[in-house]
């Protein structure tokens, strides 16, 4: 039996949200997220490997309140997730009112366009904020794993904090911009890496291309789509690369910031 010494305090584990960030009115690919992508939705398929990361107590849909993404709504509901309506441009509100209804101390962030997510990543990111070790982590400062892999983790107290300071277009968009320059500037942030370089690959969905790629990946995979690893997702991968897409990581980023220079 586990000996309890009656003199140390215990302390409790963090409580950790994952927010998944998702909308219907995507302008290079409109509705992606509802597409079909191994006998589910891709936002369906994305949600049953998020939810075996082991670090998280709870997953919340945070999307817009415009009509247009009322389906979007009615298919997380039915698929038992919890969700949180917003502002369709400022997705850092939406943040905020995710993490009012449903407290926390750690929030993770994840966008709706990733299906090929990892747990075990989302578990590597999570730990170095929960642990005390950093106060923002993520696994794509610098990239080193596939684009469509990303997560950030964060103290809930620095999203309080964004909401009320952060003004670009960018900042309010992208949720992370504000929160990544204050951990940076106190050195509290963490990052995690993959033991190669695989930031060339690109497993996200923004394109028809894209989601093509992603539907053979899983297709070859089969039964084994909604719990392979990193490894049995490249061996997929390496199986069909020779129809895989080209576009640049981040194009949404970096339109955002563009859009903050014409404000100037």
């Amino acid at each position: 039996m586990k000996q309890i010494n009656p003199c140390v305090k215990s302390v409790p584990e963090p409580r950790t949200l994952a927010i998944l960030q998702a909308r219907l009115s995507s302008s290079r690919l409109p509705g992606k997220v509802l597409l079909p992508v191994g006998g589910t939705s891709l936002i369906g398929f994305m949600i049953e490997r998020v939810r075996r990361a082991r670090s998280l107590d709870q997953v919340v849909l945070a999307t817009s309140d415009d009509p247009s993404d009322d389906p979007l709504a009615e298919a997380a509901h039915a698929l038992g997730v919890a969700v949180v309506r917003g502002p369709l441009d400022d997705v850092l509100a939406r943040f905020a009112f995710a993490l009012e209804q449903h407290p926390a101390d750690v929030v993770v962030r994840l966008t709706g366009d990733c299906p090929l997510i990892d747990p075990a990543v989302i578990d590597r990111v999570t730990a170095c904020v929960a642990s005390g070790a950093a106060d923002y982590a993520s696994n794509c400062l610098p990239p080193t794993y596939p684009d469509g892999l990303d997560c950030e983790a964060f103290r809930a107290d620095l999203l309080a904090r964004a909401v009320d300071e952060a003004r670009l277009p960018s900042e309010r968009e992208h949720v992370t911009p504000w929160i990544r320059a204050f951990a940076e500037a106190s050195g509290r942030t963490g990052a995690v890496q993959c033991s190669a370089d695989l930031s060339a690959l690109r497993w996200t969905v923004d394109y028809q291309d894209d989601l093509d790629l992603i539907r053979r990946m899983v297709d070859r995979l089969g039964a084994q789509a909604r719990d392979a690893d990193l490894y049995d997702l490249l061996r997929a991968y390496d199986e069909v690369a020779e129809h895989a897409s080209h576009h640049s990581r981040n194009e949404g980023y970096q339109k955002s910031l563009a859009q903050d220079q014409e404000l100037d």
